[in-house]
Formats: C-alpha cells, structure tokens, sequence
C-alpha cells in the first residue's frame, strides 16, 4: 500500500490501514536494502545476517501478552542504544528529547 502523507493525517492513515486490515510501510522509508545505506554502499557480507521485521516480532519488545512495550514507565536517555545502522546523531537526539526537564 502506497500513501501520499503530505495530505494525510495521522487518523487518515489509521483508518485506511484498518478498512484495507493491512500493516502500514513507510513509503519513503520501505523495508529494503536500500533503506540501510546507499546501493554503492551496500555490502552483502556486513548487512546479510538481518532481517526487516516489524516491532510487535522482537521478543526483547514485548511483553508476557504480546503487546509492544518499547519504554517501561517513562523514557529515559538510558533507553537508547544504538544498532549497527550508524545512526548515533539521531539515538543522541532522541536521548536528548528523553531528558525530563
């Protein structure tokens, strides 16, 4: 599914989501390759061991129901760690904005 989010809003994509029962893909953000790093940067033997999966399909996020729980209470600075995606200026941001004021 394919949507247009300059025009749309949050509720928007949630309802289309639900009448079509289908997941929502970020379409500029899509479980590809391609979203890791640039094709000319792409090197198979680094990035073939992972895999795309949704949130609610990594065990260390969910709960004893099921249910997604990625921040237990409240979101601390701590609760940012950083992958193998290279993408520590936006995890130090997030731990920023994890500060309490």
């Amino acid at each position: 599914m394919t949507m247009n989010l300059e025009h749309q809003t949050l509720q928007d994509i949630i309802d289309e989501c639900v009448s079509n029962d289908t997941k929502w893909k970020d379409p500029s953000f899509p479980p590809t390759k391609n979203s890791i790093c640039p094709q000319a940067q792409y090197d198979e033997n680094k990035y073939a061991g992972y895999e795309w999966i949704r949130a609610t399909k990594i065990p260390s996020l969910t709960d004893d129901e099921g249910d997604l729980r990625v921040f237990d209470e409240k979101i601390e600075p701590n609760d940012i760690r950083q992958g193998a995606l290279c993408d520590c200026y936006f995890l130090s941001s997030l731990s920023c904005l994890a500060e309490d004021p």
